[in-house]
């Protein structure tokens, strides 16, 4: 801990409100951002200074985190909807109707649709971050990206999920 109250002493107050603010974007643990705040405050800038500046959170950080949760979450449950559907179509269904072969139409139906209902929310979650991100993605080739992407849905997750992680640190 004292490599680490050494490093941070040697910083300006502007770079030490930065680590305050930006810890998570850092790496750095509530341990590391509560003794930076201790050095402010023996330099003379109490914790009501830096809320009444907007220093001590980076709330817009904090909700992009909430929509990259939320967005995973939703992407998740699609994700296994996704291959419950392909489960479900690897199933023989025989040539004459039957309450099986119904219950197994009647379930990949349902799972269709969960699917999509996922997909849409996780969609919005996706826009929702972009827009607190500021970058300016495009929405209209985002759904081109999920409509074509939807054939090959667990590669596409796994892109997002590495897009969507390196630019949530771009966000001050």
């Amino acid at each position: 801990m004292s490599d680490i109250k050494a490093k941070l002493n040697s910083l300006d107050n502007k770079q030490l409100i930065d680590v305050v603010k930006n810890f998570k974007q850092y790496g750095y643990d509530e341990r590391t951002r509560h003794t930076a705040i201790n050095l402010l405050e023996e330099r003379g800038l109490s914790v009501d200074d830096l809320r009444m500046t907007g220093n001590f959170e980076n709330k817009r950080f904090d909700d992009a985190e909430a929509c990259y949760k939320s967005f995973f979450k939703n992407s998740k449950i699609a994700l296994l909807f996704y291959c419950l559907i392909f489960i479900l179509n690897m199933v023989p269904i025989p040539f004459e109707p039957s309450i099986g072969q119904s219950l197994i139409l009647i379930t990949t139906l349902l799972t269709l649709v969960l699917y999509f209902v996922f997909l849409i929310k996780s969609f919005t979650e996706h826009n929702r971050l972009y827009k607190l991100i500021g970058n300016g993605y495009k929405t209209s080739s985002t759904t081109m990206y999920y409509l074509l992407g939807a054939p090959v849905y667990f590669i596409v997750y796994f892109i997002f999920k590495k897009q969507i992680y390196n630019e949530m640190n771009t966000i001050r």
